[in-house]
């Protein structure tokens, strides 16, 4: 009989919660929850690509570091000199976008920090400035404190006609020139690919 009663106590208890479930809204929340993650989830995997670690214009290196270019970049052709010193640049193809890195240092002789959200410009053989482009998880974009030479990234989208050209690195008013007027084929690049140069000509 006592087990009766336990039964007949808990079962009510154990459907009070689960009733939540049968209320529509808890239904579409969660629904909505799922579909936003895996949205946030594949955008993100869009972005990154797939290349294989250790090889360098293939798949698998994340192209969303906070750090100039590898060291094997760092000794270039680009022009030396200057406040702005281009260190690398880093080209990854998503679709028709082109996502593009460009490292470099910079000597920041006012007494502020300078913001690269706000001061970086890429500027185009059509004479169109791009702004710099951050990701929401990469953390806040780099910052170049007052007083010192510091080494940054910034990153830029492209489309394929821009790519073609001459590209110029614009920052706080100090421009260098990325790459030459050279024609770029933008399909020697491969979807989802990405290549790294160490000069201008390209």
């Amino acid at each position: 009989m006592s087990r009766f009663v336990l039964i007949f106590i808990t079962v009510p208890q154990a459907y009070t919660k689960l009733k939540i479930f049968k209320r529509i809204e808890v239904w579409i929340l969660l629904v909505l929850g799922a579909a936003g993650l895996v949205f946030v989830l594949l955008s993100r995997q869009e972005e990154l690509g797939a290349r294989d670690p250790g090889e360098r214009g293939t798949r698998g290196e994340d192209p969303q570091r906070t750090v100039p270019p590898p060291a094997d970049v760092r000794d270039s052709a680009f022009q030396a000199g200057g406040q702005l010193e281009v260190k690398g640049v880093r080209v990854n193809r998503t679709g028709r976008e082109y996502l593009t890195e460009v490292g470099f240092s910079f000597d920041n002789q006012s007494e502020e920090p300078l913001q690269t959200f706000e001061e970086a410009k890429l500027i185009t053989a059509s004479g169109k400035h791009l702004p710099a482009f951050f990701l929401a998880f990469t953390g806040a974009p780099p910052e170049l404190p007052a007083g010192q030479k510091s080494d940054a990234t910034v990153r830029f989208r492209l489309g394929s006609e821009d790519i073609i050209g001459e590209l110029s690195l614009d920052i706080g008013g100090q421009r260098q020139q990325i790459k030459s007027a050279r024609s770029f084929d933008p399909e020697a690049i491969a979807s989802r690919d990405s290549k790294s140069f160490d000069s201008t000509e390209w």
